[in-house]
């Protein structure tokens, strides 16, 4: 070989090779992957010289991969004359103190190398390969994205293992090259169409009283059904929509072929009306938000979550039987050339996997065909009601079961009570209409728009474990809840061994392809293997050939199939109270569903009633009501008016609101309810007009436009209209008469922060020692912008720029340009500016702004102390304030001192009396205010009974006895 480098890592070259075919030549490109470490022989000599130790063995040590950090010596083994391996053996310590730091390597390099040593597995992507991904991923500002490197098995197309070398990308992309270098493929999560992964589980499904079986999606039996599982989706599907329907038909549709209407009738199979079907269904991802189940009497359902530790699939298990569906949207006479009605049994599970609709796997049943299911057109993903769309027919009584977590119920829709779960259904033209006996009797006898009967609640018991219980998370549970363990056997007819058994590996029970239905076991008689008995009430299969005699308790021989089934008790009632305390007797059951995938059965709340008001949205839970249904505008009051800019022009961007101030003497806050305005319409040109259910209004309007000749946004500030006297104008609307026109705004533009800056310096100098520099920490200056010409009119109701002051005094910052009001804020050492006029900036944009001295005086702080008692003299405890005399929202927090007292004669800690305290404030002028914050008591102001009335207490020494006394609050 002969062998060049042209970079660190990369280089070229030819080699010569002769073999038993002659003479061979030819050229190379080479890079480097690893590089070794150098392995030397250590004599006992060299060992003790280095490590002090007398014990250790002569041979092969580097300074490796663990001893990169200097200070051990690393045992190697000799695979090759130059090559060496690990050995694995303990290393062993150099001496730090004779050779500290790199000096063990000066050592070593003066002794003979032997050769390298190299990680064994170690891997490199090719150059090739790394220029590939140099030249094509990169970040958005040009740098490269970093990755880590892989060496996995892959597969071509034709199912042959390959070697694959793969970039893990920073981004999440993967990048697989050949082991040449070679582009092979990307793989991108974010591209890729998600999936649950849905796939029956055949050996965990059943059907019929005798339990028969599935194989490869296909019913034991003469006549059997096919199962087909597709996702619905669509192009009208809901946002992050995982909607599939697994359909049983009575022949295999391909995947690029879509079920006729046919297909879904089991009428002529082994499936006719009333068939017991258990169907289990594994997913890869997600988990059921919820069903809609196209048959009858679902009785059991089992959630099983994914377990990546594990590597096993998640499913899920419903218990239900076939139905004969009514007639719907898809399902009408002559649909395909006969009555709807030949339809004589059908099964259906449409199941949302993802999307916004979290219902906790809750299952809906209906008597209509699957075709008709789907989620709900009409209500928002968050409302606090579980919604699903049925296209039933007008006139066609069409049943709705409803299986509801009470979890969801309780800590979802924050429905406490069984008694308030109502019903609606709701169509674009009617808006929601409730079921009738779905609300009290009251709220019933106000609406005409009743539909549907039969309305009934029965709550299902499950176990309910409560997060602050100690035992909450457990799989196990608290001790007790055996009562609520789901067995596979006993509920759903298989055992729970087969859940992730793979099908293929499973050779069928007998050669026609239909299991055969149990006997009754006998010790006469022999049995081959997948023989069902029955023997004491419950069901075994062999697990092999059995010999006769051979009992079912023999677990070699035989495997339960279910557990005797306990009779349900009778079923108790439990007495809720609906919100007219009208007592309501709900029925009470034990629970056969597992929603959460613990393996113990949920609390739920089962609904169920008949309507012949499809197709619509079903709603169950507490449905939205349209306030403004039935309303007519005309019968209306209103308010109207224009809205204007300060020159006078309309504004055709605006909002306006109308609200009623409430004002709480509980909490001693107002707040705002805002109205309930039936239509708004903006006329243009300014003009608006709104039309709200009868009230008493305020109204606040503001705009927003923008100025194309600077190119920057305008807002207008928020006002609210006014009367003659400046105050607030209520507007009385009670019906049509009520007209307000000319309720009309000027609004005041609202200040902008320039995007433009200048540079601004000052520097802070204590008037009362000016020969010294200024020791400021905990101060900054406040910028509120003001009217260039009024300087006492202030743009903003708050600071819009903070100013740093260095530690020295010194100022030297970027602001944005403007005039601004300087207000210095000092928390830490206390000091005001020295002028008695306001400080104003203005502030040019581009240049430097030097505003020279700020003259400040350092404020003294003083002692306030005092105590807090009630009307009755009693200590309370309370928090003090000081209050600027002009602005009962600016306070100043002090500083609190100790009021316990050490007595050095005694060595202990003198407790205050209850009540007192005691705080350091900078001199000043304040009222002083005692807030407690248990709502026992409200704002006290020291000599005086609120802010208008209070004292002002000029402080510029200690002050005692600034007693506050605290007055009750009432509490209702």
């Amino acid at each position: 070989y002969e062998l060049y480098f042209d970079s660190e890592d990369f280089g070229y070259g030819s080699f010569t090779i002769q073999d038993g075919f002659g003479v061979q030549s030819g050229r190379v490109d080479f890079e480097i992957i690893q590089r070794g470490w150098d392995v030397h022989y250590l004599t006992y000599e060299n060992i003790t010289e280095l490590t002090g130790l007398e014990d250790a063995q002569a041979g092969y040590y580097f300074q490796g991969p663990e001893g990169s950090a200097e200070g051990y010596l690393e045992p190697a083994v000799r695979i090759t004359p130059s090559i060496f391996s690990f050995s694995y053996e303990d290393r062993l310590l150099i001496d730090w103190v004779k050779y500290p730091g790199p000096s063990s390597s000066d050592f070593l390099e003066k002794l003979p190398m032997e050769g390298f040593v190299f990680y064994e597995d170690y891997f490199s992507l090719t150059r090739k390969a790394k220029e590939y991904l140099e030249r094509n991923y990169r970040w958005e500002d040009g740098t490269p994205i970093g990755y880590w490197e892989e060496e996995r098995l892959g597969y071509d197309e034709l199912g042959n293992s390959e070697v694959e070398y793969v970039a893990h990308l920073d981004s999440g992309i993967q990048v697989i090259f050949y082991p040449n270098g070679e582009f092979s493929y990307e793989y991108d999560p974010y591209k890729r169409e998600r999936d649950a992964g849905l796939t029956f589980n055949s050996l965990a499904s059943n059907y019929g009283s005798q339990r028969l079986g599935f194989w490869n999606g296909v019913s034991e039996g003469p006549n059997p059904v096919y199962v087909d599982i597709r996702r619905i989706d669509g192009d009208v599907s809901e946002h992050d929509s995982l909607m599939y329907r697994i359909s049983l038909l009575n022949r295999d549709v391909e995947e690029d072929e879509t079920p006729s209407l046919e297909d879904y009738d089991l009428s002529d199979t082994d499936f006719p009306e009333g068939t017991p079907v258990t169907l289990t269904i594994n997913y890869e991802s997600d988990d059921p938000r919820y069903f809609i189940v196209s048959g009858s009497e679902v009785s059991g359902y089992k959630n099983r979550y994914p377990d990546s530790w594990l590597g096993t699939p998640g499913s899920f298990t419903i218990k239900a039987k076939t139905v004969d569906p009514v007639a719907s949207e898809s399902n009408q006479e002559n649909a395909f050339g006969y009555d709807w009605g030949d339809i004589g049994s059908t099964f259906s599970i449409t199941v949302q996997m993802g999307a916004e609709r979290y219902y906790g796997g809750a299952i809906f049943e209906t008597n209509i065909i699957g075709l008709d299911t789907g989620f709900s057109k009409l209500s928002d993903p968050f409302d606090q009601a579980f919604s699903f769309d049925l296209k039933g027919l007008p006139g066609t009584a069409t049943k709705v079961r409803a299986l509801m977590p009470k979890s969801v119920l309780n800590n979802q829709f924050m429905i406490w009570e069984a008694s308030a779960v109502k019903a609606g259904i709701a169509d674009p033209e009617n808006g929601i209409r409730f079921v009738r006996g779905s609300r009290n009797s009251d709220q019933e006898a106000l609406d005409p728009d009743l539909v549907g009967s039969g309305f009934h609640r029965i709550l299902h018991k499950g176990r309910e474990l409560d997060m602050y219980m100690p035992d909450y998370g457990s799989m196990l549970g608290p001790d007790g809840d055996a009562e609520f363990l789901l067995a596979d056997n006993e509920l759903l007819g298989f055992d729970s061994s087969v859940l992730n058994v793979d099908e293929s590996s499973q050779r069928r029970s007998a050669s026609t392809g239909r299991r055969s239905a149990p006997t009754t076991w006998s010790s006469a008689q022999a049995y081959t293997q997948d023989s069902l008995v029955v023997d004491g009430g419950y069901t075994y299969i062999s697990l092999q050939d059995v010999p006769a005699g051979i009992p079912t308790n023999n677990t070699t021989y035989w495997l339960t199939l279910d557990i005797l089934v306990p009779t349900d008790s009778p079923s108790e009632s439990d007495t809720l109270t609906t919100p007219d305390v009208i007592p309501v007797s709900i029925e009470s059951i034990a629970s056969r569903f597992d929603f959460d995938g613990d393996s113990y059965a949920d609390s739920l709340v089962e609904v169920s009633f008949d309507a012949e008001v499809f197709p619509g949205d079903v709603q169950i839970g507490n449905p939205y009501v349209d306030p403004f249904k039935g309303i007519d505008l005309d019968k209306l009051g209103s308010i109207s008016g224009t809205i204007y800019n300060e020159d006078g022009n309309t504004l055709d961007d605006f909002i306006v609101e109308f609200f009623t101030e409430v004002n709480d003497p509980f909490m001693g806050v107002s707040y705002r309810e805002y109205a309930m305005v039936a239509d708004f319409q903006n006329l243009g040109n300014g003009r608006y007009e709104a039309k709200l259910l009868p009230g008493d209004y305020q109204v606040e309007a503001w705009g927003w436009s923008y100025d194309y000749s600077t190119n920057q946004n305008i807002n207008y500030r928020p006002q609210i209209a006014l009367d003659a006297s400046g105050n607030p104008e209520t507007y009385a609307v009670v019906n049509e008469k009520d007209k307000y026109s000319k309720v009309d705004f000027v609004l005041q533009e609202e200040y902008t922060i320039s995007w433009e800056q200048g540079q601004v310096t000052a520097q802070l100098l204590n008037i009362e020692t000016p020969d010294l520099p200024v020791d400021v920490w905990g101060a900054f200056l406040d910028l509120t912008p003001v009217d260039p010409v009024n300087t006492d009119l202030a743009l903003t109701d708050y600071p819009v720029w903070t100013v740093h002051i260095d530690y020295n005094g010194s100022i030297d910052q970027y602001v944005p340009e403007g005039t601004f009001r300087v207000d210095l804020v000092s928390h830490g050492n206390p000091m005001k500016l020295d002028q008695e006029s306001k400080l104003i900036w203005t502030v040019k944009k581009g240049e430097l702004n030097n505003f020279g001295v700020l003259k400040v005086k350092l404020q003294k702080r003083f002692s306030v102390s005092g105590k807090f008692t009630d009307e009755n003299g009693q200590p309370v405890w309370a928090e003090v304030l000081f209050v600027d005399p002009e602005d009962e929202y600016n306070y100043y927090w002090p500083e609190w001192e100790p009021v316990d007292d050490y007595n050095p004669l005694t060595g202990e800690w003198i407790e205050p009396e209850p009540g007192t305290y005691s705080v350091r404030i900078p001199e000043g002028t304040y009222k002083i205010l005692a807030r407690e914050h248990s709502g026992l008591f409200g704002d006290s102001y020291y000599n005086g009974t609120s802010f208008s009335d209070a004292q002002e207490v000029t402080i510029n020494k200690d002050l005692t006895d600034i007693n506050i006394i605290l007055k009750e609050e009432a509490i209702s």
